[in-house]
């Protein structure tokens, strides 16, 4: 398996997660997310977004306003969602 899809794997299964008190409500860190992205592997990052909704909660509006600039072509300024 090649670095891409290694990551691809790893980020389909991270949204896997039951989630948790922190995931609830500050949401995931984005870094693998953006890697994926800077590779052109939107698909995947999109996919992983769905998957997110099942664990943060509080994140739909982000969630929707990441996969519009995802599905435009643009990178998502993650934020904080980059640091923890």
């Amino acid at each position: 398996m090649g670095d891409t899809e290694r990551a691809k794997h790893h980020l389909a299964e991270s949204g896997k997660t039951k989630g948790s008190p922190n995931l609830g409500s500050f949401g995931p860190n984005m870094s693998l997310a953006l890697g994926l992205l800077e590779r052109g592997e939107s698909d995947a990052v999109l996919a992983y977004f769905d998957q997110c909704r099942n664990f943060w909660k509080s994140g739909g509006d982000e969630l929707d306003r990441w996969s519009e600039q995802v599905r435009r072509g643009q990178t998502p300024g993650f934020g904080a969602n980059l640091v923890y």
